[in-house]
């Protein structure tokens, strides 16, 4: 099961500074409307990059209209609510879990060219 580094710095984000983290970084997400997120930076092997929700918030979480994760390499997703499509294709190494997808196409990871060895556990996918 991919983790994120052993002694990996942690940094909360929020809408703003999501998108400035960097391989090897944990980043808990701060409580909002995320809107889309394109994931436009790659980890690096045994340094992911790990988007995570911060499990204390219990009434509002971090939301988002949809995830792109095409193309990218060494990212985790962990704990957010997607009300649209995670975008897996062309993905490698990369794992989402623990999340709530609410969209037509949930978690797209099939068609060509799929995704290489992601990790796609312990989610609830509705439409």
């Amino acid at each position: 099961m991919p983790r994120a580094a052993a002694g990996a710095p942690v940094r909360h984000v929020a809408k703003e500074t999501i998108r400035s983290v960097r391989p090897g970084e944990v980043a808990i997400l701060a409580a909002g409307d995320y809107g889309e997120l394109v994931v436009a930076r790659d980890g690096e092997p045994g340094r992911p990059i790990v988007i995570r929700a911060d499990r204390s918030h219990t009434v509002i979480g971090s939301t988002f209209d949809g995830i792109s994760l095409r193309n990218c390499r060494h990212v985790i997703l962990e704990g957010v609510t997607v009300y649209g499509s995670v975008d897996l294709l062309g993905a490698e190494e990369v794992a989402v879990r623990h999340s709530t997808v609410s969209a037509k196409y949930g978690i797209i990871a099939k068609e060509p060219p799929g995704c290489t060895n992601c990790y796609i556990a312990d989610n609830v996918v509705t439409y």
